[in-house]
């Protein structure tokens, strides 16, 4: 006969197994490993407690998984609001990201760039400049993609000093 401590030692054996093969593939935040859980039927005590093993023994971080997501969206050319948005769609807390993407505000500046650029050449950069039409479908294409006012501001200055 089974008791409930056996009952929950296997359950969270099985959850901490399960989260360790999802953790040797990719950085996964709490709550995307929360939520797997949940969806595979196991009870709230022994998600809780399986999580914050991990957490102890360094195998799970929002911090760790923040950076890496990071990294990977702004080599995408993701702006700083879609990757904002992203990581609280993951349950990480802002105060945690917020520091880590304004570190790489230069690098946004001159991913916003290249896809003016990029956006532009069929037309030419300097006619982004002359035809308010051009430059609106730019600014709605880079809002879409994440950037802020102030970033594509600054952005489609620098490249109108460059062409003048």
């Amino acid at each position: 006969m089974n008791t409930n401590n056996e009952i929950d030692g296997n359950q969270f054996e099985s959850a901490y197994r399960m989260c360790l093969n999802y953790l040797s593939r990719r950085e996964y935040s709490y709550k995307e490993l929360y939520d797997k859980l949940k969806r595979q039927g196991f009870v709230d005590d022994v998600i809780d407690n399986c999580l914050i093993t991990l957490r102890e023994k360094g195998y799970q971080s929002d911090q760790r998984f923040a950076e890496m997501l990071i990294r990977t969206r702004i080599s995408q050319r993701y702006g700083g609001r879609k990757i904002a948005y992203e990581l609280n769609q993951k349950g990480v807390k802002s105060q945690l990201f917020t520091p880590i993407i304004e570190q790489y505000n230069s690098q946004l500046l001159d991913n916003a760039q290249q896809l003016i650029i990029r956006k532009s050449c069929r037309y030419g950069i300097d006619a982004v400049f002359k035809q308010p039409s051009l430059k609106s479908r730019i600014v709605r294409f880079l809002l879409h993609k994440g950037y802020d006012y102030d970033t594509i501001h600054l952005a489609l200055e620098v490249l109108q000093e460059r062409c003048d």
